[in-house]
């Protein structure tokens, strides 16, 4: 019997799996994917000419995997996603009491964030352009083409499922802190949870009020730790050419056993961002960036196996799909190896079509090209073809903008909330190096001029060096 089930139970449980991975924003399983692997499995041994002896087994099989399941997922059900109850309450517990104190507003300083509404006669521009967002018809593509048609709605469905969400949101799932000290719960905030839950109104409201939940614990932005910004994992040095943040995670520098580090290092990165958007938002919408995403570029060169960690990456799902749904326009996966684009090529027949849309697998050869294509080059360092300062790793960084890229330094220190432990900032490294030279020695030396020196590489680390110390 197992000699002529056992390959087939292997297959379910691999097809299982993958299921899991790759379904939409989860890697948790779902009803509907308990229900495929039992099934699954039902044919597998009604197929086979010994299954007679062995049905008490499979009831057994199916009773205790059943009652398993729903133990372990008694949950919250949010567009295939879903979390443990009892996890979520001592996640929101333990965010109270670490995060209390590294906050900040993403909101702009000394002003309220402006909440953006379509008006009756901007609805069907508005519609058009949320379309292509959910077709993923709007962006930079790069490497293998993927089919064209995506499943979407019949036009109108859009305009009835936000006016819905509109008329019940702020009722049944407001956000207090809209606008002080993050995002307002404007068509912004509601289209891209409309997205995520595929128009489904109830899904939506759902995700709105998990958000607001997360945003009672952390009141505002959280900070990064020292030692995320010390790692150097994630790097924003720039926008691209549709005025998207781009955000770099650099794998190599990555290593597994620290997940409360990596969420909290994930969440700040995000909120950063939130925070870039907000301080560049006008009073309508913007026409290269309407629901204000971003794009991540996953650079897997000099990573191994060391690197991978499949427990971050359930936290990346698990985040992207319930408290910032949607807010990646594309994904990069830059210096990827010929094995990986097979083992890709693959997987795309069960992977979400928007999953597949939105990801461009780029070859260490086509690395150059592509960011050319995506990145403007003044925006790029010049071992990429530009004209800017060099992108350096976190060993060879010296100022701020080194450690975490210009556009994330900018918002932190514009929001005045630069973690403890960061490098100095470019401006203030210029200003110790000119201050340190019109303070040389003469040329004929003198007794102090190794102090001197020794004063000026304090004050160039941020360091207390008379009236230009540093906070840091």
């Amino acid at each position: 019997w197992l000699k002529c089930v056992g390959p087939s139970l292997a297959s379910v449980a691999e097809d299982a799996l993958v299921l899991m991975i790759f379904s939409r924003g989860t890697m948790l399983p779902t009803p509907g994917h308990a229900a495929v692997a039992l099934i699954s499995v039902l044919v597998t041994l009604l197929s086979s000419h010994l299954w007679l002896p062995f049905l008490s087994y499979l009831c057994v099989f199916v009773v205790v995997g059943v009652a398993a399941f729903l133990i372990k997922t008694k949950a919250v059900f949010v567009c295939g996603a879903s979390d443990d109850v009892r996890t979520w309450q001592e996640e929101r517990r333990r965010d109270e009491c670490t995060h209390r104190s590294n906050l900040f507003s993403i909101a702009p300083q000394g002003r309220v964030a402006q909440g953006l509404s379509a008006s009756e006669e901007q609805m069907d521009w508005f519609e058009d352009l949320v379309t292509q967002i959910c077709e993923v018809k709007r962006g930079i593509f790069i490497g293998e083409e993927v089919p064209s048609t995506l499943p979407s709605w019949k036009r109108g469905d859009f305009r009835k499922k936000l006016a819905k969400l509109r008329e019940r949101a702020p009722v049944e799932a407001g956000w207090p802190d809209g606008g002080r000290l993050h995002e307002p719960l404007d068509d912004i905030a509601l289209s891209s949870r409309l997205i995520a839950a595929e128009l489904n109104v109830e899904n939506a409201l759902n995700l709105v009020r998990n958000y607001q939940v997360f945003r009672s614990t952390t009141r505002g932005g959280v900070l990064p730790d020292p030692q995320w910004l010390k790692n150097g994992i994630a790097f924003m040095p720039c926008e691209d050419r549709l005025g998207r943040p781009c955000l770099f995670i650099r794998a190599k520098y990555h290593r597994s056993g620290n997940i409360a580090l990596f969420r909290v290092g994930l969440r700040s990165t995000i909120d950063a961002v939130k925070a870039h958007l907000l301080a560049r938002r006008t009073d309508r919408f913007s026409e290269d960036n309407p629901l204000e995403q971003y794009v991540m570029l996953f650079d897997f060169e000099g990573a191994g196996w060391s690197n991978l960690d499949w427990e971050a990456f359930h936290c990346t799902i698990q985040e992207g799909s319930q408290r910032y749904p949607n807010m990646v326009a594309q994904n990069y996966l830059l210096n990827v190896s010929a094995s990986v684009r097979w083992i890709w090529r693959t997987a795309c027949p069960l992977m979400h079509p928007r999953t597949r849309r939105k990801c461009c697998l780029v070859a260490p050869r086509d690395v150059r090209a592509c960011l050319q294509k995506v990145i403007p080059l003044e925006r790029l360092p010049p071992q990429y073809g530009g004209t800017s300062a060099p992108w350096t790793g976190p060993d060879e960084a010296r100022t701020l903008e080194d450690q975490m890229g210009e556009l994330l330094a900018n918002v932190y220190v514009r929001a005045g909330v630069v973690p403890d432990g960061a490098l100095p900032t470019r401006a203030q490294a210029e200003a110790s190096s000119a201050a340190l030279s019109r303070h040389a020695p003469s040329p004929s030396g003198s007794e102090d001029s190794g102090d001197a020196r020794d004063q000026g590489k304090l004050s160039l680390w941020g360091r207390p060096c008379g009236p230009l110390a540093c906070c840091f």
